[in-house]
């Protein structure tokens, strides 16, 4: 499932997402971004997670990251994803 924002604000999305009654975002998981970036310069499509949802992530956030972007990686069909990260 993917879930997109468009012309709603950040505040009001995050809002409903988090919310521990009702909101989507089931216990104990991490909360997390994909964007993807076509550069015609360059040869491949570029993939980034997380920039500054979580500022100073745990070392067990990280590899959730890093599982939800290869598992996305995965159903768009790129078996075998070449990931690094800064931390």
């Amino acid at each position: 499932d993917i879930l997109m924002k468009g012309l709603l604000h950040t505040e009001t999305l995050l809002r409903a997402v988090l919310n521990k009654e009702w909101g989507i975002l089931p216990k104990g998981r991490v909360l997390t971004h994909i964007a993807m970036a076509q550069i015609p310069a360059y040869h491949k499509l570029l993939f980034f997670t997380d920039a500054a949802v979580i500022p100073y992530p745990t070392h067990e956030q990280r590899l959730a990251q890093v599982g939800y972007l290869a598992q996305m990686l995965h159903n768009f069909g790129i078996e075998e994803p070449r990931i690094s990260h800064n931390g």
